[in-house]
């Protein structure tokens, strides 16, 4: 990573991405924002996902890690050590100096976040947080498990060099953050909004719109037990296909889901996308008529971006996240957003007694 210009007075932001939508948010803030114009941008990426192109227009840098530090604290000790070093080196030389980052579990910004932390007992760097899904509107707190892994990180993180700080706050870093950059700044908890600073919305489209193709968009179902994969992927393919369109699409997600999941889709007619961008940039240039899936932020975020002029579709979101083991509060949270963003429910009453997955 080279030295950032040293143009005195001139802001330096860094961005950190791990996610295909992170990559494409702080695109849209720098090109779309004044405070950006002046400043000094560097994206640096902990690419997770499959190869694609990002689009350097706005940026001075463009830093991807190789290799990756990755999601896992195992391993990485070196390579967690070195992008950490690099990355305050660069926050350093320039003042004053902004971080953006979001979801400080990832094993990068959480070592980050604690150096900045640290490094402002004797200068300021400013930490902002920008938008990365539906986690990014609400304050979600550790569980007992994610405490309990929360420790064996940092324990792991000892013996191999790779710095890890058990999360005591929110696990997405609104209340650690200096400012809250948001899509939705009237959806973000009461207790953070004085922080908000709002997005732009995207432009529309200028293309036709596909009135006849309906997009699933796969969903991480690997804390689903194995035999419900295949049952719950079902259902919704099904219940896809009594919509009235005539074109089904199935794009898989940059994380993974099961190959039951993504078998299922396709065994029912469903057309894969190989488009490795995220569905709200892919939609700005190939705009459909309708988008389903489980619980995916995704909803909300295209909801916000097109209005009326795409419909949205959650697909028995509290199933899924109780199937997940995810907590009842935190299910009816996603549904309460997917209700005030105009993203329709269909809920689980509606599966047919042949398709029932939970008694």
């Amino acid at each position: 990573m080279g030295e950032p210009a040293g143009i005195p007075g001139r802001s330096h932001n860094v961005f950190l991405a791990h996610s295909p939508f992170q990559v494409f948010m702080a695109g849209h803030m720098i090109g779309s924002m004044a405070e950006f114009r002046s400043a000094h941008n560097r994206l640096v990426i902990d690419r997770v996902w499959g190869e694609s192109e990002t689009d350097s227009a706005g940026w001075d840098d463009i830093v991807e890690l190789s290799p990756p530090v990755g999601g896992t604290v195992i391993g990485a000790g070196r390579r967690l050590k070195a992008a950490v070093s690099q990355v305050v080196v660069a926050l350093q030389a320039a003042d004053p100096a902004r971080l953006f980052l979001t979801n400080i579990q990832w094993p990068l910004n959480n070592a980050v976040l604690a150096a900045v932390s640290a490094e402002n007992k004797r200068r300021s760097v400013r930490v902002c947080n920008y938008p990365e899904g539906i986690g990014s509107l609400r304050l979600v707190y550790p569980t007992a498990g994610q405490r309990l892994r929360d420790l064996m990180k940092r324990v792991v993180g000892v013996f191999n060099g790779a710095t890890y700080r058990p999360i005591k706050s929110d696990l997405m870093g609104l209340e650690r953050c200096d400012v809250i950059y948001s899509l939705l700044p009237h959806l973000l908890p009461v207790e953070v909004r004085h922080k908000a600073v709002a997005i732009p919305a995207f432009p529309s489209p200028t293309v036709t719109v596909e009135r006849d193709t309906c997009i699933f968009l796969g969903q991480n179902d690997r804390l689903l037990a194995t035999a419900l994969r295949r049952s719950v992927a079902s259902s919704a393919a099904n219940y896809c296909l009594t919509l009235p369109y005539k074109r089904f699409r199935y794009k898989p997600h940059h994380y993974g889901q099961s190959d039951v999941q993504r078998q299922t889709f396709l065994e029912r007619g469903f057309e894969e996308i190989a488009d490795s961008r995220p569905v709200e940039q892919m939609l700005m240039s190939q705009p459909v008529a309708c988008v389903a899936s489980f619980n995916s932020s995704a909803l909300v975020h295209l909801k916000m971006m097109y209005g009326e002029r795409v419909r949205c579709i959650a697909c028995f979101p509290n199933l899924f996240g109780r199937l997940a083991r995810s907590r009842e509060d935190r299910s009816e949270a996603v549904r309460s957003l997917f209700e005030r963003s105009g993203v329709e429910i269909m809920d689980d009453t509606t599966i047919s007694p042949g398709e029932q997955l939970v008694s």
